[in-house]
């Protein structure tokens, strides 16, 4: 995920599990991500990615306090990556 002009890396994440939490400056409800999921299979591993760039922040919030969790949903569709990230208030 870019923030300004910060990287924050979130890796070696395994299906349904977490990763630990980081503070973060601020955050959009929509961020500039980039996923890459590697699938094992018998004998090599099948790497898919995709990166998605808001094109403005215009009507959108800026969040600058609070605990989220940012769950990101992965699916593999044909030979495609789809990705769909939640931003989701923490009580």
């Amino acid at each position: 995920m870019t923030i300004g002009d910060k990287n924050y890396t979130y890796k070696d994440i395994w299906k349904n599990k977490y990763s630990d939490y980081q503070q973060l400056p601020y955050i959009w409800t929509l961020n500039r991500t980039k996923t890459i999921v590697i699938i094992k299979m018998l004998g090599y591993d099948k790497w898919m990615n995709t990166e998605q760039t808001p094109i403005d922040y215009i009507g959108e919030k800026k969040i600058t306090t609070g605990s989220y969790t940012i769950e990101i949903r992965t699916r593999k569709k044909k030979d495609n990556l789809e990705v769909e990230d939640i931003l989701i208030k923490d009580n």
